[in-house]
């Protein structure tokens, strides 16, 4: 098991300690000092969350388009977000989520809650750009329709 040392974010505040951890889990929270030399000292904190997204959309940020500032032109039910979604390839799509999983991952996310366009089919894109990656997701959809199908 490796060590952590320094001070730890905790709902009460900032607490002297250190964590255990083997293969990404904590093993073991204490105070003091640990039983082994850690392999690195500072501040420790939680890692980030991301709890809404839509990166089913992020492929729109690599065109070079002027966006609307109208919030229904954008991505409201016929805004430009839905034409551009209808137009995308499922190439696009599934490598502009790889591309905004890949940044979140950096930047020290651990978890997101993504809320997916495209029913079905929208989630299977999401699920393929997860592949191989050391994420955690939620994945929430709407249907494809906006119509009630009872079947």
């Amino acid at each position: 098991m490796d060590f952590v040392s320094g001070k730890i974010l905790t709902i009460d505040g900032l607490q002297k300690g250190y964590l255990g951890f083997n293969k990404k889990k904590i093993l073991e929270v204490g105070r003091g000092i640990p039983s082994k030399k850690p392999i690195a000292k500072g501040l420790i904190i939680p890692t980030f969350v991301n709890a809404h997204t839509h990166i089913g959309d992020s492929f729109i940020k690599d065109k070079n388009i002027n966006l609307p500032k109208d919030v229904k032109e954008l991505v409201g039910p016929d805004g430009l977000k839905f034409k551009l979604l209808i137009e995308a390839s499922d190439i696009d799509l599934i490598e502009g989520m790889k591309k905004s999983i890949d940044i979140m991952l950096k930047s020290g996310t651990n978890l997101f809650c993504d809320f997916r366009e495209g029913g079905i089919i929208g989630i299977s894109y999401l699920k393929t750009a997860l592949d191989c990656r050391s994420i955690s997701s939620v994945i929430l959809s709407r249907p494809k329709s906006q119509n009630y199908d009872k079947n």
